[in-house]
């Protein structure tokens, strides 16, 4: 089974970073949809509307930690309670925080699956496309 990355969900406070990640994304191919929220709530929102609506969720999350309004952390705390999606999806956390704790704070969140810090690049965008774009075999 391939799982690729048709829809990816881009969380952060920063218009300029989102453009940057957003033309990164566009310079190595990356033709599926790239949704962007400026903050945590609104990205919730999103979700907590959205559930039960497959097509409507994203494969990958990735996730800025350090946003007014509901930052990340809140973000995932809020997130960890509602009900379970109709698709399973991956979160990422992108932030331009090197803190340890808030590397080792990942941990304790079971729907997050890495940490990337800014600013991301192409290599790295790269990686995350490709990753996903191999052949998974079914369990």
């Amino acid at each position: 089974m391939t799982k690729s990355l048709k829809r990816i969900f881009l969380v952060d406070d920063s218009k300029i970073f989102r453009f940057t990640v957003v033309k990164l994304f566009s310079i190595t191919g990356y033709d599926g949809e790239l949704v962007e929220f400026e903050d945590g709530q609104k990205l919730l929102d999103y979700l907590s509307q959205n559930l039960n609506n497959p097509d409507a969720l994203p494969d990958l999350v990735l996730l800025d930690i350090n946003m007014p309004v509901m930052g990340g952390w809140a973000f995932l705390e809020a997130y960890s309670k509602l009900e379970k999606p109709a698709k399973d999806f991956e979160i990422r956390i992108l932030s331009s925080s090197i803190d340890p704790s808030d590397i080792n704070r990942t941990q304790d969140f079971k729907d997050v699956n890495g940490y990337m810090t800014k600013p991301l690049n192409i290599p790295q965008v790269k990686e995350l496309l490709e990753k996903r774009n191999t052949n998974i075999s079914a369990a």
